[in-house]
């Protein structure tokens, strides 16, 4: 019952900021708009929702203040969980500079601790590409200033190769206006992805996660369903 309830809520949420959005992105498994684990730097608006290991997933997001900060909310229906998630722009995207964000996820999550994260995104799009790259640290919010830890881009790229590094890289190609193809180095995993946007509202991942089998995860596949609004 209190799911039904919460569920309501959740999609009236969703009628009332259709008015008010004027960009879309689609949300990641974690909560927050990205690729397929990692955050962008771009806010968006975006209601979806994913099963895996035999649960269902959730999750809405909305950007507020001409995409000036993005709230999102996530609900795991199986599990009965639920957590919040915020983005910050801090540097809007030029033809020079990339867009830079700060934001957290699994906020006020009763099954896993919060994380914070740092990440760039550039769009390239002479060559359909969006690239993507930060840091994250789990932890509350002070121990935020931990995604600064970097004294020069050789501490990045070594933390990058370790296998318990927080770096994290990504890039979306766009092969036709419908279809774009992801790739994304997260957590020592390796995951890929299509995506399919049949409409401009409306769009369809199909993520393989871990393609080198470094966890043996016992499932790799997952649908990631997003409807969103922007034109």
């Amino acid at each position: 019952m209190m799911y039904k309830k919460v569920q309501l809520i959740f999609f009236s949420v969703f009628l009332f900021f259709i008015s008010c959005s004027s960009a879309y992105c689609d949300s990641n498994l974690d909560g927050p708009t990205g690729l397929i684990y990692i955050p962008s730097a771009y806010t968006g608006y975006s209601l979806g929702y994913y099963k895996l290991d035999g649960t269902t997933t959730y999750m809405i997001n909305s950007a507020f203040f001409s995409n000036a900060l993005e709230l999102g909310y996530i609900i795991n229906k199986d599990k009965q969980t639920s957590s919040l998630n915020l983005k910050l722009p801090l540097v809007t995207e030029s033809s020079l500079m990339p867009q830079v964000a700060i934001g957290a996820f699994n906020y006020r999550s009763k099954a896993v601790g919060q994380t914070n994260y740092l990440v760039m995104s550039k769009s390239v799009d002479s060559l359909g590409l969006k690239l993507h790259a930060g840091y994250e640290k789990s932890g509350s919010l002070k121990d935020a200033t931990g995604l600064f830890n970097y004294s020069t881009i050789q501490d990045a790229v070594a933390d990058y190769k370790s296998d318990a590094g927080n770096t994290f890289v990504g890039c979306e190609f766009t092969i036709i206006p419908m279809v774009s193809i992801m790739g994304e180095k997260h957590k020592n995993m390796l995951n890929g992805g299509i995506r399919f946007r049949p409409l401009p509202i409306i769009s369809l991942d199909y993520d393989i996660l871990d393609i080198k089998n470094e966890r043996k995860l016992s499932n790799k596949r997952v649908m990631n369903f997003n409807f969103s609004i922007g034109f």
